[in-house]
């Protein structure tokens, strides 16, 4: 290899744990199974043939991220690996960041770039799109530049209308970068979620992506098909649980949906008295920290992602969480200011949390877990009238609920409802509307998303789930089995009643 060359091994995603072993040294080691790492091997490597092993591990255990076994059924190398070999003069560490900038005489759409020179003495870096076009001085210490291209009056991204638009990087006669961005703006004022200025609405699903044809690995034709079904549903958003792949990112792009992501900080519950929790320990911080700017890494220069989770139902009342959250959300605000900073809260447990964020996400399944248990056995019906009485939904506790975590949130945050939902046994029919029935699914659904719309500080609604999928943490009684089964779509990407009632209230709006 020439002098100055650089060698880096990029893993798209390991679960959980990775060793990367070249040539039997231990060249690199990382933590966390859904973001991307690049590990530098050039010290590593040599001339001729190179050996390279990955020892992975995926046990669950407590003191990792996320310590319930919940949704992360499996583990391995599920994303694309590269070998990346760099020499001569070149970019490195490069940053874009689009986002469109609202003036009180109109718009302009901004790319923010960010990156460091290796060689190529003066030369600029030119970045190039929608006819606008500018060149960039690096320092000449240590390489570094920054910039903002203004692309004045730029056609405006959104879900309904997701327009992109090609932004080029040269670099010494040679194209370095060439990508689509999109720009849009993304806030939250006076309880609303605004999109480019104005309240939008968002109608959305929680996505947990589990294939049958490839498990956890990310093919374009499976999101594809689940991308098109979400289409038809009438779906403009969607709630990730963990960090995507960028084949999902750029199809959201391409087909219009705002997507929240997250790290998996997922169900950190420890007891009031415990200390040294995973909130404090130097070592599980670091991860959750680290989680969280490699997440964003990727994700900032896709025009879809609009909110950055920084946790999902985890014990933020514990004299250690203020400080971890408060982290993670600096950290999010410091890598990408353009995007809202939410959480995702179990039946309104909001603690202080609200203080850190821009919008608060509720997770509650009134009309479901309040009505079975683990063990719940089947009996007879009740009749009225000659007819087997239909199971009602009571959404009473829900506004309840609502109203006492209201008390303990700044009035400016706006809220989403960020899962609900019922399990149906596939196949599972009853006119009587019976619990595990896809009639009894279909009207808890429908119930959720009418009462959302009866506070205006709700601004959207996010069903938990769009498909079935794996989950160790559901037991073998005769109806979860092993799998959760709360999608509109069944694993096999059937569709139950469900979909039609969600298709029903959210293109109805």
């Amino acid at each position: 290899l020439p002098e100055g060359s650089r060698v880096l091994l990029r893993f798209g995603g390991v679960a959980y744990r990775a060793d990367v072993f070249v040539n039997k040294t231990l060249a690199w080691t990382h933590e966390s199974s859904y973001t991307e790492f690049a590990a530098d091997v050039t010290d590593a490597v040599r001339e001729g043939e190179n050996f390279l092993a990955v020892r992975v591990d995926n046990r669950a255990l407590i003191t990792k991220w996320p310590n319930d076994r919940g949704y992360f059924a499996y583990g391995g190398i599920h994303r694309d690996v590269t070998l990346e070999l760099y020499s001569g003069s070149r970019l490195e560490d490069l940053e874009i960041t689009p986002y469109l900038h609202l003036t009180e005489g109109g718009r302009e759409g901004v790319v923010k770039v960010r990156g460091r020179r290796v060689g190529g003495g003066d030369v600029p870096v030119e970045l190039e799109c929608s006819g606008a076009r500018l060149a960039v001085p690096a320092d000449r210490q240590d390489g570094t530049f920054s910039a903002e291209l203004i692309v004045p009056e730029p056609e405006v991204w959104t879900p309904e209308t997701p327009r992109l638009c090609l932004f080029t990087v040269k670099f010494d006669g040679e194209t370095y970068a060439e990508l689509k961005v999109g720009f849009r703006s993304v806030e939250a004022k006076d309880a609303r979620v605004l999109l480019n200025g104005e309240p939008y609405r968002l109608r959305g699903v929680c996505y947990i992506y589990d294939s049958p044809a490839s498990g956890l690995v990310m093919t374009r034709r499976q999101l594809l098909r689940d991308l098109g079904e979400m289409k038809e549903a009438g779906v403009n958003a969607i709630r990730t649980h963990y960090p995507m792949d960028d084949r999902f990112y750029d199809l959201c792009d391409e087909m219009g949906f705002l997507v929240w992501i997250e790290p998996n900080v997922y169900c950190c519950k420890p007891s009031p008295e415990e200390r040294d929790t995973a909130f404090a320990r130097e070592d599980s911080v670091a991860v959750a920290r680290s989680m969280t700017r490699e997440m964003i890494a990727v994700a900032r220069r896709h025009p879809c992602v609009a909110v950055y989770g920084i946790g999902n139902e985890c014990n933020v009342e514990h004299p250690e969480a203020p400080a971890f959250f408060r982290g993670l959300a600096e950290i999010a605000r410091g890598e990408d200011g353009t995007r809202l900073v939410g959480y995702a809260a179990l039946y309104g447990l909001v603690g202080g949390i609200g203080e850190v964020l821009d919008v608060i996400g509720m997770n509650s399944y009134y009309g479901w877990y309040d009505k079975i248990s683990d063990i719940w056995k089947p009996g007879p019906a009740r009749i009225r009238d000659g007819l087997a009485e239909r199971e009602s939904v009571d959404l009473s506790a829900f506004f309840d609920m609502l109203r006492e975590a209201k008390t303990r949130l700044p009035e400016r945050l706006p809220i989403l409802l960020t899962e609900f939902g019922a399990d149906a046994v596939p196949g599972f029919h009853a006119a009587s509307e019976d619990l595990w029935s896809e009639e009894y699914q279909a009207k808890v659904i429908a119930a959720m998303v009418e009462a959302s719309r009866k506070d205006e500080r709700i601004c959207g609604t996010f069903v938990f789930a769009f498909t079935d999928y794996l989950d160790p943490s559901k037991p073998v009684n005769g109806f979860w089995n092993g799998w959760n089964l709360k999608g509109v779509l069944t694993y096999g990407r059937d569709r139950r009643r469900s979909f039609y009632a969600l298709r029903e209230v959210y293109r109805g709006e």
